[in-house]
């Protein structure tokens, strides 16, 4: 377990400013219609997780309730063009005695807090905040987001999110403030597209985030214990 942390944090280390493009705004494999009532899928779980590779095969993947799970053998072949990381993804599922029946998986961005050097001058352009949340492990906070997209856009124009530190405060046990930004850049706005977004635990205990959202800003402010 050990060995397992450390490979962890490594990896979050690494992760600190990411563009994203129309291609990958969301990616899914797997796709299924879900029954309702009692049917055979009627008992889906949805869990957000991290699965780790090791030599383009899972390792193993944590949730973050602090379930391991035990994925089908087919996934090893989803994974195949990574090599030692660490996946973040929402998993749709049953459980199963033994391993789970995987339905859908949808891609989750790791995103880490930058300071204002490394971010530059990054605009605050309004976006959809669907739900933000710490996750029941402490390790996250999570964020559904929504961006306007469109298919008329131009080959190389991308969509640029990032966490910027605003400030951070020593008192207590620490507190910082975070912003996330938003560049829109050439890409249109005809309909909304969801990411899904997930900030590593930080250094202090209290974080609040501010997001500009269509609506105005909204503040939202986390304390781990």
């Amino acid at each position: 377990m050990i060995k397992r942390q450390s490979a962890f944090c490594a990896f979050l280390m690494q992760k600190m400013l990411f563009c994203v493009t129309l291609a990958v705004l969301l990616l899914s494999c797997e796709s299924h219609s879900y029954d309702t009532g009692d049917g055979e899928l009627s008992y889906m779980r949805a869990d957000y997780a991290d699965i780790m590779v090791m030599h383009g095969r899972v390792d193993y993947t944590l949730t973050d309730e602090g379930e391991e799970l035990l994925l089908p053998a087919y996934c090893d072949s989803l994974v195949a063009n990574y090599q030692d990381t660490i996946l973040r993804r929402l998993l749709y599922y049953n459980k199963g005695t033994r391993e789970i029946e995987l339905l859908k998986m949808e891609e989750v961005k790791i995103l880490s807090p930058s300071t204002p050097e490394k971010i530059g001058d990054m605009k605050r352009d309004p976006l959809t905040l669907y739900s933000i949340w710490k996750a029941k492990n402490q390790r996250y906070i999570n964020m559904s987001l929504g961006v306007k997209t469109g298919s008329a856009a131009p080959e190389d124009a991308v969509q640029i999110l990032a966490l910027s530190i605003d400030s951070v405060h020593s008192a207590d046990k620490g507190r910082a403030y975070l912003s996330l930004r938003h560049e829109q850049g050439d890409v249109p706005q005809y309909y909304t597209r969801k990411v899904l977004v997930s900030m590593p635990y930080p250094k202090q205990d209290t974080v609040t985030i501010t997001v500009n959202t269509y609506k105005g800003p909204e503040e939202h402010t986390f304390i781990w214990k």
